[in-house]
């Protein structure tokens, strides 16, 4: 419903798309949020500016990181999607899959990366796809190999593999604009690829929501009696896979 659209923006663009940035023009555009991007406003700084802080205050019920991942995972269903999916090729003969929500004549896209084992299907994903696509976006999330769909080559993902992302945006240079948007691993990977392509990296903007930038702290927390729960989850599937 919009209501329910729009409490989901507000919310989402309050506490968690906080960071992003981007190159236009030779000047360093950071410390944004989604709600510019999708606004079309964006708030120009220098590098020497110093960045501004929003603390963040979690919600009572909700006061850590271990219920806040699995609450909505367990409780949040997401809008139903009929998404329009296209297998990727890619250039070392694997394959990935792409799922797409487009209109005629759409001149924006936004590229969704999931998290660890996530893939188009799994509600937080849908949300922001759905979001995305009321703003007049078109999105395509790219799932990670063998995420969607069974990959060919003896080949996964990783916080650092860029290359699928590469290949894919090399192929969409029919938009006008194009926004990246990674949740946790993807955030990684996301923020991976804009630093390493520089001035030359194919995005108006790009958003990471949630990265673990330190992974070895990331793996221990895994480690604890809580993050445990999560672990089992998170090699349950990969193994399976």
């Amino acid at each position: 419903s919009p209501a329910a659209a729009h409490g989901f923006r507000h919310s989402l663009c309050q506490r968690a798309a906080r960071a992003f940035s981007y190159t236009e023009g030779g000047l360093e555009i950071e410390q944004s949020t989604l709600k510019d991007v999708l606004k079309n406003r964006y708030q120009l700084i220098s590098m020497k500016s110093t960045p501004r802080h929003r603390p963040y205050q979690p919600p009572i019920w909700a006061p850590n990181g271990f219920t806040q991942t699995v609450f909505p995972a367990l409780f949040r269903r997401g809008p139903r999607l009929s998404y329009m999916q296209e297998v990727l090729e890619l250039p070392d003969g694997d394959v990935t899959r792409v799922n797409w929500l487009r209109r005629a004549a759409a001149r924006k896209l936004a590229v969704l990366l999931p998290g660890l084992e996530g893939r188009a299907e799994v509600p937080y994903m849908r949300h922001m796809a759905a979001l995305l696509f009321s703003q007049g976006w078109d999105v395509a999330v790219l799932d990670h190999r063998g995420c969607g769909m069974p990959n060919r080559l003896f080949e996964s993902y990783h916080s650092g593999r860029t290359e699928d992302l590469d290949v894919f945006l090399s192929r969409q240079t029919h938009y006008h604009r194009r926004l990246g948007l990674g949740f946790s691993l993807g955030g990684n990977i996301m923020l991976k690829y804009v630093g390493s392509r520089g001035a030359a990296v194919p995005l108006d903007a790009a958003v990471a929501v949630a990265p673990p930038f330190e992974l070895s702290l990331s793996s221990r927390a895994l480690e604890t009696r809580f993050g445990g729960l999560l672990s089992r989850y998170f090699l349950h599937h990969l193994r399976r896979r």
